[in-house]
């Protein structure tokens, strides 16, 4: 199963990269699954330990879908740390770039040896444990964008690089799912 995933996912990448030498590849909307995956472990690629969806009850979580033989992962990661760096004062919002890859050293030199300018982004970097995740999901490319409001349900899906409008999406969707979250929390008390 997972060899078939792989080649699935790496087919699907190799057709989205031809797309990209003709024209830059915006992001599309892609179906997924409506609700955050209720069993995963996501493991820290450096120190970040491991992740469970306990850990993200209540929080409005970015997801990026990514692996080191994706060409145009870094990029979107980059951009998407940006993204999230001007969010960063808020604590209810967590982004999590998330490797597909079969192991943690594959992912790993995404960072050391492919893409060393995105180093420190390692530290936020996180392998999707045996791609529960994605596959619940129903990921089946990469790059991949998730947002999952703070009741845990799928807001918006992209694949490809998110252009300029869907990061403004991105924005309008991340405040109105805080705000939601922060109105809720308060009538609880």
């Amino acid at each position: 199963m997972k060899f078939t995933r792989t080649i699935t996912l790496r087919i699907a990448h190799s057709f989205l990269a031809l797309s990209m030498l003709a024209e830059p590849c915006a992001a599309s909307s892609v179906k997924v699954s409506k609700q955050l995956p209720s069993q995963f472990k996501l493991e820290g690629l450096e120190g970040g330990g491991t992740i469970n969806p306990s850990d993200l009850k209540g929080k409005v979580v970015l997801l990026q879908f990514w692996a080191s033989w994706c060409v145009g992962c870094n990029v979107v990661m980059e951009d998407l740390a940006k993204f999230s760096d001007a969010r960063s004062s808020n604590p209810g919002f967590r982004y999590l770039p998330v490797s597909v890859d079969e192991d943690m050293e594959s992912a790993k030199e995404f960072f050391t040896t492919k893409y060393t300018k995105i180093k420190p982004l390692m530290k936020r970097a996180y392998l999707d444990q045996g791609t529960v995740m994605s596959e619940k999901l129903g990921i089946t490319a990469v790059p991949a964008v998730v947002l999952v409001g703070a009741n845990g349900k799928v807001l918006l899906a992209l694949q490809g690089h998110p252009s300029k409008q869907e990061l403004d999406k991105l924005a309008r969707l991340v405040d109105e799912a805080k705000s939601s979250s922060t109105k809720s929390a308060t009538k609880s008390k």
